[in-house]
């Protein structure tokens, strides 16, 4: 009987010390000293979740299209009534057009975006012209010293059945010029 007693306590034991011991899943924080632009980062460990970038001055355009990220260095800005950004690539053009953010629409809204006649974006050789207002959104953050800055989302159905959809996410524009 004592044996048996013994034999369970190890048992026990063993048992406690495998559940004490299992790793629990680590989140990934946001890490600013890793030298990669990433996590929201406006500038490489600088920006978003991060540190403000200091004297960043220099035009930055990118974002995750399908989970690719791109990043542009021929940006373009017309600012008006209407806010016009495009980009491009050698297989990517984004053309951004919506309403000037510094008043409210007549609904009070800040955020619509004005569809156009031309594609929103081509990427790898389609036009995605369809854009779905629920989850696409265009955010002006700063508009100063004739530069304007925001964030972007854009989810752009195609495609039979919607199959070809374009998802673009974390789209970050800082500095551009108009």
């Amino acid at each position: 009987m004592q044996k048996t007693n013994l034999k369970l306590f190890y048992i026990l034991c063993t048992l406690a010390a495998a559940v004490s011991c299992e790793k629990k899943p680590t989140v990934q924080q946001p890490s600013c000293t890793d030298a990669l632009l990433n996590n929201g980062e406006i500038g490489v460990d600088c920006g978003g979740p991060c540190n403000p970038c200091p004297g960043v001055t220099t035009p930055i355009f990118f974002a995750v299209f399908n989970g690719d990220y791109v990043s542009f260095n021929n940006v373009q800005a017309d600012f008006g009534d209407s806010i016009s950004l495009s980009a491009n690539t050698d297989s990517i053009s984004v053309n951004l057009r919506f309403k000037n953010l510094t008043t409210p629409d007549n609904n009070g809204h800040l955020y619509p975006i004005i569809p156009d006649i031309l594609p929103f974006v081509t990427y790898n050789n389609t036009n995605y012209t369809t854009l779905h207002n629920q989850y696409s959104v265009v955010v002006l953050t700063k508009n100063e010293n004739q530069k304007i800055s925001g964030l972007f989302q854009l989810y752009l159905p195609h495609g039979f059945n919607n199959m070809d959809t374009l998802k673009v996410i974390n789209g970050t524009f800082q500095n551009i010029p108009y």
